[in-house]
């Protein structure tokens, strides 16, 4: 058993409509998030994916280059999970 880190990203701009558009595209099961087609967006719409240095579970999302950069402000080769709020 090993440890993850765990990148708590609190941008509520990243959350435009072109990302909120990629959310509601994607297939169920694909990108772990509460908001989606049956829970409306809001204050809950979390996502959480995974990145490794600048790849990742979801790095075709519009806001994966920003992600990628405030993550490298604490690691230079981030490894973890990122955990995307928008409060």
């Amino acid at each position: 058993m090993g440890t993850c880190t765990c990148y708590r990203i609190n941008a509520p701009e990243l959350y435009t409509d072109e990302l909120l558009s990629y959310i509601d595209d994607q297939k169920p099961g694909s990108l772990a998030t509460w908001q989606g087609q049956i829970v409306p967006f809001g204050e809950w719409s979390d996502i959480f994916i995974t990145i490794d240095g600048d790849d990742g579970s979801n790095s075709d999302m519009p806001a994966w280059a920003a992600l990628v950069a405030l993550c490298k402000q604490i690691d230079d080769h981030p490894e973890g999970l990122i955990w995307l709020s928008n409060l």
